[in-house]
């Protein structure tokens, strides 16, 4: 059969036109847009009438030229539209499968979506904008696990961690959004369809089967810690704070209608270890090993080990939290820092401080000292039976102290050993500033100092020595070996007849153990060493 070169020409010519047609990459919006592709769903499982965000490229800027297909053959509608996000209503008679979208004869297919038969979890705004994963039922972690970016526990919901779990985070390598951390958010009765309490994390481990938060690259400075929120008094003007270390605003304190909750539950802390954690997003805006934001006193809070941290070991930002058998080492700010008007109770508390630290205690009585009288008034902590102790390396360029107490704080401090600092043993700011109260509320009894041991510290502030006399007394020796049982094996209880051992005396408060020794830990084998109970303590290898 001949062929004419007319025809074989125009075949050419309508074969190298579908070619090109069908290799062509530009977008439905025209030469310039992005091919049609989906990225991801939110959430992934969902019914009818739910909301799903749909992200990926190349979609159309108007609603109607697009398509979105649900398995069953269902058609959604589409409620907002971008080039890069498409948000569409779960049909009727969906069915589990994936989802298609369709644009200008294109079209792209999700992974499944799951029609479920129970209610989706409720997660509103501002929530649904939070980076990471948001917990919005209650969960229980039965199994160790590693996690990547921020977890936010939502109002109402509980996080049960069991005893013996590691949980992991993965390292963040600098992006603010991936820095792993779990927070739980305080009670919200404004944007859930009801009223929601303080989200609870109950982690509640044993001395030999310790709940452990870590990250993968066991180096400080590697993930957030925990935060907990709740709506415990404070002295913020305003009495509503925001959280450090975030972009996104995370409110605590007084609820929208101002009120404090002083009794607030956020769950349990028992036999715990943070480590490795700490994270600054910029100066003034950080995150350590634990974060503490009006919590409130049915929060139970007992043998928590925080093990190297990039800013403090603990932070409390006001609240009634009591917390008792505290272990913190090697922060590389303060090992105990409260502010804005904290005013629970302490006992049984060790820090050890690394090279290049700053105080063992720095404590601030108000957010702001021109205003301190509305909410919880200055801060009021009640701390017995503590240990401070520092390298004593002046190569660091720290004059650092035990105890820095300023800015209006009353409350009281009792047998308190302190060690090793090159700066003053303790130190109350206001003797030369007018606006600073806490020179003055010791003359007054606000503040209580009673029962100190003072060890190979720096020297005092101008006539602080005579000033205190009736509240210390020093060891006859400077070295921490004759005070402590075996501190270069990290073993600070006191030994048997160490003149330690009495000379102490509890609040007259319930809450409180009636001991007599001074310092964190009693007696080496006794119930009151209990930093060497089990295996919950961590210590430099």
């Amino acid at each position: 059969m001949k062929l004419s070169f007319t025809k074989v020409a125009s075949a050419l010519v309508l074969a190298l036109t579908v070619i090109v047609t069908g290799c062509n990459d530009d977008g439905p919006n025209g030469p310039d847009s992005n091919p049609l592709s989906v990225e991801s769903i939110n959430p992934t499982a969902g019914q009818p009438g739910d909301e799903v965000t749909i992200t990926g490229t190349g979609f159309a800027n108007n609603a109607d030229d697009n398509s979105v297909t649900f398995a069953g053959d269902v058609t959604a509608s589409i409620s907002s539209v971008s080039a890069t996000e498409l948000v569409v209503t779960v049909p009727q008679g969906a069915t589990t499968g994936p989802i298609t979208v369709s644009v200008d004869g294109e079209s792209a297919t999700t992974s499944e979506f799951a029609i479920s038969s129970e209610p989706q979890p409720e997660i509103p705004e501002p929530y649904a904008s939070f980076p990471g994963t948001k917990i919005a039922a209650d969960e229980t972690w039965s199994n160790d696990t590693t996690l990547v970016g921020p977890h936010f526990v939502l109002p109402g919901v509980t996080l049960t961690v069991e005893a013996g779990v590691e949980v992991t985070f993965e390292y963040h390598n600098g992006n603010d959004d991936k820095v792993g951390a779990i927070y739980t958010l305080a009670s919200d009765d404004q944007n859930f369809s009801e009223p929601r309490e303080t989200a609870k994390l109950v982690a509640e481990g044993t001395a030999d089967q310790p709940i452990v938060f870590t990250s993968d690259r066991k180096q400080i400075n590697s993930w957030g810690g925990i935060i907990m929120t709740g709506r415990a008094s404070n002295n913020i003007p305003g009495g509503q704070g925001t959280v450090e270390g975030i972009e996104q605003d995370i409110f605590y304190g007084a609820d929208a209608d101002g009120n404090f909750n002083d009794s607030d539950d956020s769950g349990s802390l028992e036999y715990v270890r943070i480590e490795y954690a700490g994270y600054s997003i910029n100066a003034g805006s950080e995150l350590q090993s634990l974060t503490l934001y009006s919590i409130g006193s049915e929060t139970n809070i007992n043998h928590v080990n925080l093990f190297g941290s990039s800013d403090d070991g603990i932070e409390l930002f006001g609240g009634t939290v009591d917390i008792k058998y505290l272990v913190v080492y090697g922060a590389d700010d303060d090992s105990f820092d409260y502010d804005q008007g904290w005013s629970g109770k302490g006992q049984f508390w060790l820090a050890v401080q690394r090279d290049g630290a700053d105080q063992g205690f720095e404590n601030d009585g108000c957010a702001d000292e021109a205003d301190c009288d509305q909410g919880s008034g200055p801060g009021s902590p009640n701390i017995s039976n503590a240990t401070v102790i520092a390298p004593k390396n002046t190569a660091s360029g720290k004059d650092n102290m035990g105890l820095k107490l300023r800015e209006g704080l009353q409350g009281a401090y009792r047998n308190i050993i302190v060690s090793n600092f090159v700066g003053n043993p303790f130190y109350l700011d206001g003797e030369n500033n007018a606006n600073d109260d806490t020179y003055e509320n010791y003359d007054s009894g606000d503040l209580v100092l009673e029962n100190f041991v003072l060890q190979n510290n720096g020297p005092w502030a101008s006539s602080d020595e005579s000033r205190y006399s009736a509240v210390y007394e020093y060891t006859s020796s400077d070295k921490p070996a004759d005070l402590f049982n075996n501190p270069s094996n990290y073993d600070y209880s006191l030994p048997s007849g160490s003149a330690y051992l009495s000379g102490g005396q509890a609040p007259s408060d319930s809450w409180f153990d009636d001991v007599s020794f001074r310092g964190a830990v009693g007696e080496s084998g006794t119930q009151w060493d209990w930093v060497n109970e089990g295996i919950w303590v961590k210590w430099p290898i």
